[in-house]
Formats: structure tokens, sequence, C-alpha cells
């Protein structure tokens, strides 16, 4: 997130690599000057205090997504076409791969 003055002269930029920031479509500004974004894609609310430090956040990001392994052929690995995936239990060492 961008800070700007008055005048449109850039300012700083606030969260810089933040986790929660996904697609932000909301900001407000407190009484006592705190920052609080509303960030759509990632399902959560954060506030920073007005040096852009993190207070709080509220919500969760959601977690990753699974992605199909490729049917057929040689796939990660040369396992025939499994990829791994966070769900896959012999992905985790132990299972028959």
């Amino acid at each position: 997130m961008f800070e700007f003055d008055q005048t449109g002269k850039y300012v700083r930029e606030i969260g810089q690599g933040l986790y929660g920031f996904v697609f932000a479509h909301g900001v407000r500004v407190d009484r006592q000057d705190n920052i609080w974004v509303i960030d759509e894609g990632a399902n959560m609310v954060i506030k920073f205090d007005p040096d852009g430090r993190v207070l709080m956040t509220l919500g969760r990001k959601p977690e990753a997504l699974v992605v199909p392994a490729r049917s057929g052929g040689e796939g990660e690995g040369g396992r025939g076409g499994r990829g791994v995936t966070e769900r896959d239990p012999g992905a985790r060492g132990g299972g028959a791969g």
C-alpha cells in the first residue's frame, strides 16, 4: 500500500511483502491514525499503527490450491505423472510412491 501526501507526493510504502495482501479493496484511518486494510483476496482485515507496523490481523488467508497431477507419461520426479501436493500422504515420506 502506498501513502501519498495531500499534494500527491509519494511518502512511503506500508506492508511490502505482507502475507495478507492479495487484493486489498478498502482502507480506513481511525481517530488514533491506525490504518485498517480490508483484503478481499486473503479474507483478512489488517490493522497497522501510524508507523506502518502490523498491530492485528483478523481472518485467515485460504490454504494453497491443490493442483491435479498430470496424467500419464513421466510426471514430477519420474513418478509416472503423480504430482506432489499438500494433501498427498505419500509425499510426506514413508508412503509408497
